[in-house]
């Protein structure tokens, strides 16, 4: 979250100009990995795996020379790849684009200076205060350290909205560098078309509209980026399937080590803009093409309800309600002064909701009512007792006692106390802290902190907060769309991703370490304290993750178009796979039988900007379905867990003849 002003979330546009996808709104939408798979090895992974069954992906020009110079390099990348991002994005360069390069070590000294410059520590402090209230981190976090370390850490390169200049970071392979500077090009496009600096990227109260605001240009970045990658064969971005699914599966294995430990507040805010915005761009794309997605910079979408359903942005004209919540410093009593305020929006209350409530909860069901909300924070100058006044505006009357059941369940699960049945006011008294819920209506008013004497009549100020419907927003293109002329390549292949991607993952069961897959019929399974954490597809249903580590495991299952044998199949993937790498030497290759299914395994060890990897695949495939275990960390950890990488291997079992599973 901004925590600038009275800004709660801590990935800053404040912090960084347009930076990578991690941490900075406009960075590019891949930031890197120091252990693990980064959006762009998602990007990289979805594309393999995609394409190997019809299409060659790479079959592009070969690198450049390397200049002498990493400037140098740089220039003669961009240039090259300058045109071929105004062919698919279709907006020409009004004038030339400063580029250079920075190293870890001046990127942190550069997000430092930033830092401190626009987000006193003050500032730091107050939104670090509410984060801890709603218990999305602990007290003891030091934010300004996480800040600094996870932009170091997560940005690939960057486009600074303020001086019009673009930056990559040093020790990326050159198809890396290409596929970042076809991101950065087009932040640098969207600026001299659209002014960056005219949308609300600096607005100081409003995260919801912050975030939706950042998915809108990283989403647009994201396509163009695709579009990039594909239009050597013909292709662009319209072929593919929703891939939202996909990416929130392979979320868990995203990121370095200081996403791995960040709360999960932070790692989920920090994917939003690149796997929502994504989708978002999808469906405006498909709605309107390119016209579309530049008529919604005149009106950007208002919050992140319109970013997770395009279609209340796109046709409904679904707007928020904004919430003014009174001062009430003074009703609170003597020596209460304000702090903070901000939105929340549905995105970080299904986050608020996801932290503490158990998976059959549906949290995000929760959620989808939404309407606004807006939180003031409050800290007593003498005692430094904080309080904290949070009302929220639900569609219907229905949506707000779904929510504050559920927030109900919430709170009691995270301040370990009992909960109690279905009312429309609840009040607790927890450790000398005084919390209560209440619900007016479709109005759903959390009081925290206040002295139980004063509830009253804060509870009458706050349900009458002024309340007023955002300014309509849906896009207005001059013209209609025109539609799209037929083309049997592309909807050869689109029909084909459809099969392969948006298959159910079908029925499921996890029986302590035990994950069972009753439709594609194989079982593993997890390590000793590894935790399971299912997907949204078949694709991969299912990822292993050692908490607050690198190890990851991901199973991605496929139906493929036809028989491939994983001898054939395999060494597909690991060539594709290596591309994304540097120095790469092969540890072990060649075949392995596990449980009497033979299949391929693939050891190699290789630099991942700059950092040391070691990566394994292992794929078994028969009749027309693949399956593949995945992990990729860095050298030390995955040697570290290496045995747990390989029980994960000798546990997995297919549970039905093949015969049986090409035709579920």
């Amino acid at each position: 979250m901004k925590i600038e002003k009275c800004k709660l979330r801590v990935e800053s546009r404040a912090t960084v100009p347009v930076a990578s996808r991690a941490t900075a709104p406009l960075v590019s939408g891949a930031p890197h990995s120091n252990s693990r798979f980064s959006i762009f090895n998602f990007q990289f992974s979805i594309a393999a795996l995609l394409f190997l069954a019809c299409v060659s992906l790479w079959a592009q020009a070969p690198d450049t020379p390397t200049p002498a110079s990493q400037e140098a390099q740089v220039s003669a990348i961009a240039d090259e790849v300058q045109q071929k991002v105004v062919k698919v994005r279709g907006l020409q360069f009004q004038k030339p684009v400063a580029k250079g390069v920075k190293n870890r070590a001046e990127l942190r000294d550069y997000i430092l200076a930033l830092l401190r410059k626009e987000m006193p520590k003050e500032k730091i402090d107050a939104g670090k205060k509410a984060l801890v209230m709603f218990g999305l981190v602990k007290p003891d976090l030091d934010v300004e350290k996480l800040i600094v370390d996870l932009h170091t850490e997560q940005i690939a390169g960057f486009y600074d909205w303020r001086t019009q200049q673009l930056y990559l970071m040093t020790e990326m392979p050159p198809m890396m560098q290409r596929m970042i500077m076809a991101h950065e090009l087009t932040h640098a496009l969207q600026d001299q078309h659209f002014d960056l600096k005219k949308l609300p990227i600096e607005e100081k109260c409003n995260d919801d509209l912050l975030l939706a605001t950042q998915s809108l240009v990283e989403g647009d970045a994201l396509i163009s980026m695709i579009d990039y990658m594909l239009e050597p064969q013909g292709l662009d971005s319209s072929v593919l399937p929703s891939l939202s699914g996909f990416l929130k599966s392979a979320a868990p294995l995203a990121g370095g080590p200081v996403l791995d430990r960040a709360p999960t507040y932070f790692r989920e805010t920090l994917l939003f803009p690149y796997v929502q915005g994504l989708e978002f761009l999808q469906a405006a794309k498909k709605a309107g093409g390119w016209d579309m997605v530049n008529a919604a910079y005149a009106t950007p979408p208002a919050s992140c309800e319109q970013i997770l359903h395009p279609e209340k942005y796109l046709s409904q004209n679904d707007m928020p309600t904004l919430v003014e919540l009174p001062d009430l410093a003074g009703t609170l009593g003597p020596d209460w002064r304000y702090l903070d305020k901000n939105v929340l929006g549905e995105f970080a209350v299904g986050v608020l909701l996801r932290e503490y409530l158990p998976p059959e909860m549906k949290a995000d069901e929760a959620t989808k009512g939404w309407d606004g909300d807006q939180f003031h924070l409050y800290e007593n100058a003498k005692s430094g007792a904080l309080a904290l006044v949070w009302l929220t505006v639900w569609d219907t009357e229905r949506d707000a006692q779904e929510f504050m059941s559920s927030y109900r369940a919430s709170l009691a699960k995270r301040l370990g106390i009992e909960d109690v049945p279905q009312a429309t006011a609840t009040e607790w008294q927890v450790r000398e802290r005084p919390l209560a819920l209440f619900r007016q209506g479709s109005l759903v008013l959390m009081l925290d902190g206040i002295e139980p004497q004063r509830m009253g009549q804060i509870k009458g100020l706050a349900f009458g907060a002024k309340r007023t419907e955002a300014a309509a927003n849906t896009p207005k293109l001059a013209a209609a769309p025109k539609p799209e002329q037929p083309d049997p390549f592309k909807e050869t292949v689109r029909r084909q991703l459809e099969t392969m991607m948006n298959v159910p993952k079908g029925e499921t069961k996890i029986e302590g370490d035990r994950y069972r897959n009753l439709t594609y019929a194989f079982e593993l399974t997890k390590p000793k304290d590894w935790k399971f954490q299912e997907g949204e597809a078949a694709m991969m249903p299912i990822v292993l993750k050692k908490p607050n580590s690198s190890p990851g495991v991901m199973v991605i299952v496929q139906k493929l178009l036809g028989p491939v044998p994983a001898a054939v199949f395999g060494p597909m993937l690991e060539g594709m796979s290596k591309m994304q790498y540097q120095d790469v030497k092969r540890v072990k290759v060649g075949k392995i039988v596990v449980r009497g299914i033979e299949g391929y395994e693939s050891v190699f060890t290789g630099s991942l900007l700059g950092s040391p990897v070691k990566v394994r695949y292992v794929t078994f495939s028969e009749n027309s379905i693949a399956y593949t275990l995945g992990c990729t960390a860095a050298v030390d950890e995955f040697d570290k867990h290496e045995k747990d990488f390989e029980a994960v291997v000798q546990s997995f079992r297919l549970t039905a003849p093949a015969k049986q599973r090409a035709t579920e």
